[in-house]
């Protein structure tokens, strides 16, 4: 990925520097994702990993609140990118809680029983 350093000459200054910021930081998102299948939902993760992934994803999660934060200010001037923040921190929530913190059986058990009152259960065969 080339960095483009915008120049002080221009008019939008803060708002290419914004850019470029916010297209690095939805790249490492991109990355940690992409690791984050191989290492740990392709495969069966050490201890090692589980550790190493907690901490990255803690780190882009608080990221991501903060730059939602900022960017909700009517005056942000990169405003666009928002939506793709919001939707990159709701997936980082979603596989924390899903690698760190999964459904227990009988949490699973009851969401079954009651969209499917006549299926299989968790932990039974289909």
């Amino acid at each position: 990925m080339e960095i483009v350093t915008p120049s002080a000459e221009t008019d939008n200054f803060a708002a290419e520097l914004l850019r470029g910021w916010l297209r690095i930081w939805v790249k490492a998102c991109d990355t940690f994702r992409e690791w984050e299948r191989k290492e740990l939902i392709q495969k069966e993760p050490s201890p090692e990993t589980l550790a190493k992934h907690k901490k990255l994803g803690s780190a882009l999660i608080r990221t991501a609140h903060m730059l939602q934060a900022v960017m909700e200010y009517p005056d942000y001037p990169t405003r666009e990118f928002l939506p793709e923040v919001r939707g990159k921190l709701l997936q980082l929530e979603d596989a924390r809680d899903m690698i760190h913190d999964p459904m227990s059986d009988q949490e699973a058990d009851a969401i079954l029983a009651k969209v499917f009152p006549d299926g299989p259960r968790a932990g039974s065969p289909a």
